[in-house]
């Protein structure tokens, strides 16, 4: 599902550009990282935010840089790298950040949020609180491309299929600390 949900950010609510310099705040998570991925195989020069111990990872699913969000001056960073004007896309998986991103975004620019945080546009930014749909068939897309590029996850949890509802609910916190897996034949 997070790749799903970088698929379609991507491809749904923005216009990538190959070269442009794209934000992804969160790029530490899963779904962080899928956007990281999907981004840099747009031909996007990915900026994104992570801890310094995802910041390897990060970069290896084709983040241009990887900025560490714990820093004071993480944000003067950002604009280092984009230039003054700031990106022309974010995409944020941080709960709470979106509205803190806005500042980096340039006139005119799109911000895009999977946390359902996103603040009142303001400077011709436009503002998507984005929900993922169901596609079973770009879902096997994606896992194909992800194989293809050696692509890997860190893993937090498995589960059973009758511990279902307990990984639900370890996804849903957000505390998990890479993904959350359910193995049916268990």
């Amino acid at each position: 599902m997070p790749a799903l949900t970088a698929s379609q950010v991507l491809t749904k609510t923005v216009d990538v550009r190959p070269g442009e310099f794209i934000l992804i705040h969160g790029a530490g998570g899963v779904t962080g990282g899928m956007l990281v991925a999907v981004a840099s195989e747009l031909g996007a020069q990915v900026i994104a935010t992570a801890s310094p111990g995802n910041a390897g990872r990060v970069q290896s699913y084709g983040a241009t840089a990887v900025v560490d969000y714990h820093a004071d001056n993480w944000r003067q960073d950002v604009r280092r790298i984009a230039g003054e004007g700031g990106v022309r896309i974010a995409v944020n998986a941080v709960g709470g950040a979106a509205p803190s991103l806005m500042a980096l975004v340039a006139n005119g620019g799109k911000l895009t949020t999977i946390t359902s945080d996103g603040p009142a546009t303001e400077r011709g930014v436009g503002v998507v609180n984005f929900y993922v749909s169901p596609d079973g068939e770009a879902l096997d897309r994606l896992a194909v491309d992800f194989v293809d590029r050696r692509l890997t996850l860190p893993i937090a949890a498995v589960h059973r299929l009758s511990e279902a509802g307990a990984a639900l609910q370890m996804a849903v916190a957000g505390k998990a600390r890479g993904a959350v897996v359910i193995d049916p034949t268990q």
